[in-house]
């Protein structure tokens, strides 16, 4: 019995070590835009931005940065997502759609309107310390009719840390807002029962 102690003790020992935390508790951060006026409530039509389809490389809670070469990736196991990205860049970009006239609503809500926003995120990411990229393709539909299509690719400075690369990528969901509601066609007026009739 004396000579299996130190081996149970031993045992013990390495079972607590694995168990302790292999590194500091991840941080977790989320989009986000400048604060809305109280007055910039915007009536009309909405526009409703169906689910971003975000590339697969980015379909996961980690923060992703890409490497100076361009072709390389990092997964920061330590600074994670406070929600699913696309979510936050769906959320994002109908701030910014509204706060640029063009009243927008998550379909994620099951809110019914006459104009869709199909969004496919090709790129979201960055440089720390360089700069950070949105490529994204959009489409705007009205009763599965085409009106407006486009590319938009959007570059924004970053600073070294993760919290100004965040800044960086927020900045740059915003600006796509502002882009499309450039971009896009003033809102039609909604349809009427003798509309769908013909």
């Amino acid at each position: 019995m004396k000579a299996r102690a130190p081996l149970l003790s031993l045992a013990l020992a390495l079972s607590l070590a694995a168990c302790a935390p292999s590194g500091p508790n991840p941080r977790y951060y989320v989009l986000s835009g400048p604060a809305a006026p109280a007055s910039s409530a915007v009536s009309g039509p909405r526009l409703g931005v169906l689910p971003v389809t975000m590339p697969g490389y980015l379909d996961q809670p980690q923060l992703v940065t890409r490497d100076a070469n361009g072709v390389g990736i990092h997964v920061d196991a330590f600074s994670r997502w406070g929600e699913e990205l696309s979510l936050g860049v769906s959320r994002l970009l109908c701030e910014s759609l509204a706060a640029h006239g063009r009243p927008a609503v998550s379909l994620r809500t099951g809110a019914r309107t006459e104009e869709r926003l199909v969004v496919e995120v090709l790129r979201f990411d960055g440089t720390p310390g360089g700069s950070a990229t949105l490529d994204a393709l959009w489409t705007l539909q009205r009763r599965g009719r085409i009106l407006a299509s486009g590319r938009t690719v959007l570059e924004e400075a970053a600073g070294k840390d993760t919290e100004s690369l965040i800044q960086a990528q927020s900045k740059l969901v915003f600006r796509l807002g502002s882009a499309l509601a450039e971009a896009l066609p003033p809102a039609l007026p909604a349809e009427t029962d003798e509309d769908r009739r013909r």
